[in-house]
């Protein structure tokens, strides 16, 4: 079943909200409810979404509140062109099938070992952390799977672009850029923020 996804530009005050309530900024010392979320927008919507976010990040910070803001594609193309291997894949893309060249791409940055830890050691003392460029890193980076590995200290809120569902299975699921997942449907233990 596909549920309504509001716009971002509007919603601001509502996310702010959220993310000052006690659901989210508590749940880091939860064992039992997860301290990951989801804030579904269209893709259309990206600079809209940056806009938010950076005025969320203002507003979290005049409240006493550090944020560590992570664009997962800076992120990626940094570590990327700190392996010194950038220059050798834009020359090789072309040669490989889609897959292969994609596996390649996990196999010089990969998530658990590479992405994770750099991730882990930004946050600091921050109260929040909030990843963006999940659209931009498709497919080489797949969020459900960076998700699942992060465990971080602090409540971790995702600005994702794409499409919220609950699937038949009762879990909740992502399409990355509205772009639905075929077979094995990645499913997120994140909370949609819009649901709490």
């Amino acid at each position: 079943m596909r549920e309504a996804r509001p716009s971002i530009s509007t919603k601001k005050g509502f996310i702010l909200d959220k993310l000052l309530g006690e659901e989210v900024l508590k749940s880091g010392e939860s064992l039992t409810a997860p301290s990951s979320f989801i804030v579904p927008y269209d893709p259309h919507d990206e600079r809209a979404a940056r806009e938010v976010r950076h005025a969320l990040i203002d507003d979290l910070k005049a409240r006493g509140h550090k944020v560590c803001d992570i664009d997962l594609y800076v992120l990626y193309m940094r570590l990327l062109d700190e392996t010194g291997s950038y220059e050798d894949v834009i020359e090789v893309e072309p040669e490989y099938d889609r897959d292969v060249f994609i596996d390649m791409m996990n196999d010089i940055v990969d998530a658990e070992n590479v992405i994770a830890p750099e991730i882990l050691d930004q946050i600091g003392d921050a109260h929040l952390l909030f990843l963006s460029g999940v659209g931009a890193c498709y497919p080489f980076l797949r969020v459900h799977r960076l998700l699942e590995m992060l465990h971080p200290p602090v409540p971790m809120v995702t600005f994702f672009p794409g499409m919220y569902h609950v699937g038949i299975d009762g879990r909740p699921h992502f399409d990355v850029l509205d772009v639905p997942q075929e077979g094995n449907t990645p499913h997120y233990r994140a909370r949609n923020l819009y649901d709490l």
